[in-house]
């Protein structure tokens, strides 16, 4: 009998039912808008229009759902079966989203998949109750995401080949991660953010903190010292920037659930998964050469045929003609 969202949860705190039904509801529409597995075939679908189309498109139609989640935040944290239904869709979505988009031979094709993993990502965090972080994420997705589009046309012709692996793991490799680890225990003591107070914060740091030693790596590998030492410094700023950014949007959408220390197995699960898509990073020639990897390479180019399952049993569901 409503259309606001502030009454609708005045209405969840006084009846328990409704709002755990109604946060369900909304939870199942936001991962549809964002294309989210298995209703996320319309978005790869979508990349006939034009760029700027999709630019808009990634940059802002997709967030839609994420939106409706920090919005409706409160409501959706007192729903337990809504925060499981985030953190296991947004989940799955994370890792086909990853997977299916490193076998695109298309740039715009890989976009779209790195934006469904993206969003899983993001479901995450509203999952584990980080809203503040989840908004974050969705700022600077938004904004990488736009440019990315816009500048697809050109980056074929502009990027320089990139370098070829050995596939083994040299000392940088091992020294990178003790680095990035060492900035960002660093940043986060002298802002006063401990990490480990909520399972959404240390999620996202420890994602933050592999991207970091990618980057040192990647930096680290060159032979030319003043590159090495620009490498160290933008590794810094980029923590500082981080740090300062969770500080901002922590205080803008504060955490709804409960704040209690993280258990050592969540901990350890975390640092463990953490660790190994650094390693897998790192070794990503060497198992592109690996027979099993080789097998479903295939199948992931073609998103392991989820779309086409769930067309087929729309098309049970709501047939349409076909001229």
């Amino acid at each position: 009998g409503t259309w606001s969202i502030s009454t609708l949860i005045v209405r969840a705190t006084t009846s328990p039912e409704f709002g755990a039904a109604l946060a369900v509801l909304l939870a199942a529409a936001a991962l549809i808008k964002s294309a989210q597995v298995p209703w996320h075939s319309w978005l790869p679908e979508t990349l006939d229009a034009p760029t700027p189309v999709s630019a808009l498109m990634h940059a802002g139609v997709i967030n839609a759902g994420s939106v409706l989640m920090i919005r409706c935040s409160p409501l959706i944290a007192a729903a337990p079966a809504a925060m499981t239904l985030l953190l296991v869709v947004g989940a799955l979505s994370a890792v086909v989203g990853t997977c299916v988009g490193l076998t695109q031979p298309t740039v715009k094709r890989a976009l779209a998949w790195s934006t469904i993993a993206q969003m899983g990502f993001l479901f995450v965090e509203c999952g584990l109750g980080a809203f503040g972080l989840a908004a974050l994420h969705l700022v600077a997705h938004a904004a990488y995401k736009a440019v990315a589009f816009l500048s697809s046309g050109s980056v074929i012709a502009t990027a320089p080949a990139p370098p070829r692996r050995d596939g083994r793991v040299h000392l940088v490799d091992a020294l990178a991660p003790i680095a990035a680890l060492a900035l960002v225990a660093a940043a986060t003591t002298l802002a006063g953010i401990d990490v480990r107070h909520h399972t959404g914060t240390f999620a996202l740091t420890a994602l933050f903190t592999v991207a970091l030693s990618v980057f040192l790596a990647e930096a680290w590998r060159r032979t030319d010292t003043r590159a090495m030492l620009r490498g160290v410094a933008a590794a810094a700023g980029l923590t500082l920037s981080y740090v300062a950014l969770h500080r901002l949007f922590d205080t803008t959408v504060p955490m709804t659930t409960s704040t209690a220390p993280m258990s050592d197995t969540t901990v350890i699960v975390i640092a463990v998964v953490a660790a190994l898509a650094y390693t897998a990073e790192r070794l990503a020639s060497r198992l592109q050469q690996w027979p099993p990897a080789q097998a479903v390479y295939v199948h992931a180019r073609n998103g392991f045929y989820v779309g086409a399952h769930a067309q087929r049993m729309l098309a049970r569901v709501w047939p349409t003609e076909v001229a």
